[in-house]
């Protein structure tokens, strides 16, 4: 799949693991069949095997020990971790890893290491409209700290027809998908508070993409070769309807990295991720802004 992803001229290879797929010992088990002594032994690997062939990692991971951080600090040219919401909601009961005093400390953890963050909010699985700012407010401290956010995410609960999972469904937030309009409304207070960070509304999910636009999004989240594995039943809008509505609002469409330019000047990078972007800026027509 790496191999196909950059002969179509992807450059960023996208990473998630789920809840701590490495406490598994069946997960584990198998990982030793193929060679590897442990989970992150095989991350390193086929992080590696992306940057060998010019891809950018940027790996979701959830919440994490210190040598997984390590790792992606070296490899990566970014990661994303959800805060979600900073309530303790009933919704978090039976994922221990999306508990948000873990999430805030993994963050800080992130920030302290100067590894640029991609984070954000998820609308609609229980919290209140006070809550919502209360989770901005969390973000813009915790930025205000270590300045290692560059992009915040609105994005609102997808129920999923698939989810096999049914305790999860004892939340009542969890029976139907977010409003759109929610989620819009919270995009735009995320604008004003964090001013000139990038804001991301996912177009697959919430595809008015003039409202996207209206509520303060600068970013539409990348458009993948592969479909949305998380979201499978939501395709990506056309790049090129995406592109035509957002000239007709008097905005242009221009691809970015993984990593964010304002981090690539900073210097927040590995020498091995380094060399992979220069590579891009000498033979694509992408350039550092």
């Amino acid at each position: 799949m790496l191999e196909i992803a950059s002969e179509e001229g992807c450059k960023e290879a996208l990473f998630t693991f789920g809840e701590r797929p490495y406490d598994d010992k069946k997960f584990n088990d198998e990982l030793e069949k193929l060679g590897y002594k442990d989970f992150w032994n095989y991350y390193s690997d086929i992080v590696r095997k992306a940057l060998s062939i010019g891809l950018l990692p940027h790996t979701n991971p959830g919440v994490v020990e210190e040598e997984g951080i390590d790792l992606m600090k070296e490899h990566n040219a970014s990661i994303g971790l959800m805060l979600e919401t900073s309530a303790d909601l009933f919704v978090h009961d039976n994922c221990p890893g999306k508990k948000p005093k873990k999430r805030i400390e993994f963050i800080k953890k992130v920030g302290e290491k100067n590894i640029p963050l991609t984070t954000g909010l998820l609308v609609g699985i229980g919290e209140t409209f006070e809550d919502r700012l209360n989770s901005l407010k969390t973000l813009k401290k915790l930025d205000g700290e270590y300045d290692h956010i560059q992009e915040i995410i609105i994005q609102g609960y997808h129920k999923n027809e698939n989810i096999k999972d049914q305790e999860k469904m004892r939340n009542p937030h969890l029976k139907s998908s977010a409003k759109d309009i929610d989620v819009f409304v919270t995009a735009a207070i995320a604008r004003i508070i964090f001013k000139e960070k990038e804001i991301q509304i996912p177009p697959n999910l919430h595809g008015d993409i003039k409202s996207i636009l209206s509520a303060g999004a600068s970013d539409l989240g990348g458009i993948s070769i592969s479909g949305d594995f998380i979201n499978p039943e939501d395709r990506w809008p056309p790049i090129d309807e995406i592109t035509k509505t957002v000239n007709s609002e008097g905005f242009e469409v221009r691809e970015r990295l993984p990593i964010h330019s304002s981090f690539i000047k900073k210097g927040w990078l590995s020498e091995q991720v380094a060399d992979v972007i220069k590579e891009l800026s000498e033979n694509s027509d992408y350039t550092i802004c």
